[in-house]
């Protein structure tokens, strides 16, 4: 699912690296550190927007408890 706020990133994209104006996304998981990491009890969510040119990609983390 694509926010309003990611919408409008991708809508006024433009790549830092190479220039380009086209992005796409993903939304990644990536584990938490320490205990919580083994127990899986914590996890952090990103919404990665990247170059379709050139793959240069940033990374934005998405509140927990959002749609």
């Amino acid at each position: 699912m694509v926010t309003n706020k990611a919408k409008k990133l991708l809508q006024s994209f433009e790549c830092t690296k190479c220039g380009g104006t086209t992005a796409k996304n993903k939304k990644i998981t990536a584990p938490g550190t320490g205990i919580t990491r083994i127990i899986g009890l914590e996890a952090n969510d990103f919404l990665v927007i990247y170059c379709a040119a050139c793959g240069h990609a940033d990374f934005y983390v998405i509140a927990p408890f959002t749609g």
